[in-house]
């Protein structure tokens, strides 16, 4: 919709977020729905819609707590699960697509990234500095 809904700066903070973690928790293959995402967001040569970043973020943050322990605090009981029944394994192959697509959501392209910038600078540049870490965390 046109409202941001929830709306603050951390991964969770946005209903795009919560709509993902139901989706992810539904997908037989959590690794496999993971990839496409990530695949979706690199191949995409125009513009990269909410909905997609904030997937991109979330399946980020479910491989960094899967393979770092880096513990997300979700609102929501399905996440939980996703983290019990993700594939280790096939999660540590998606690093280097993570990385790309972080960097994708990071860029111009971007809706995410545009309506961020809109607002303070300081707020800005602690989102930016969060998908960072994980970012770097994954690129290991």
């Amino acid at each position: 919709g046109e409202s941001m809904g929830a709306w603050g700066f951390g991964v969770f903070d946005n209903d795009s977020s919560c709509d993902f973690v139901i989706e992810l928790h539904e997908q037989e293959n959590i690794s496999e729905k993971i990839k496409s995402i990530f695949l979706q967001t690199i191949n995409e040569e125009d513009f990269i819609d909410l909905d997609t970043a904030a997937a991109v973020w979330v399946s980020a943050c479910v491989i960094d707590q899967v393979l770092n322990n880096i513990c997300y605090d979700c609102p929501d009981i399905e996440y939980d699960d996703i983290i019990e029944r993700a594939d280790r394994a096939e999660l540590i192959k998606l690093k280097q697509e993570a990385v790309k697509a972080l960097d994708c959501i990071l860029s111009d392209k971007s809706e995410l990234n545009e309506l961020i910038s809109e607002c303070d600078e300081q707020d800005y540049n602690n989102w930016k500095d969060g998908i960072m870490s994980v970012r770097n965390r994954i690129n290991i």
